[in-house]
């Protein structure tokens, strides 16, 4: 597979949120399951949260972005919550994030800032 040559392209592209995001494909098993189209959609997604972060300059929070994997979908087939069926999920862990801080008052978990592209 030419994994590091396509993150590279990717990144000198100016994509570096796309290069991430493949990174992370990579690292989590769960995403065995998906098909192309789901997993290049998380790819765009990644891109597009990173623009949308760039254009509101902390104006306004951008949530923490929930990764998709294959938890969601394993737990609505045996009639499970994910967050129950698998806790310790980076997936369903952006959910329990965010419930102890509604349950708690606390600021909402933003996602964390992303790298401009070349400097990583």
């Amino acid at each position: 597979m030419l994994t590091h040559p396509t993150t590279d392209r990717l990144r000198e592209m100016g994509l570096a949120g796309m290069a991430r995001a493949l990174e992370e494909q990579r690292r989590q098993p769960d995403n065995a399951d998906l098909g192309f189209e789901d997993r290049l959609a998380m790819l765009v997604d990644r891109e597009v949260l990173g623009h949308l972060m760039s254009a509101l300059h902390g104006t306004a929070p951008v949530l923490d972005p929930v990764p998709e994997s294959a938890v969601f979908g394993h737990a609505a087939r045996n009639g499970r919550i994910a967050l129950e069926a698998s806790p310790g999920s980076a997936a369903t862990a952006v959910y329990a994030r965010l419930a102890a801080a509604l349950s708690k008052g606390e600021p909402l978990p933003v996602a964390p800032p992303l790298t401009p592209a070349g400097t990583e």
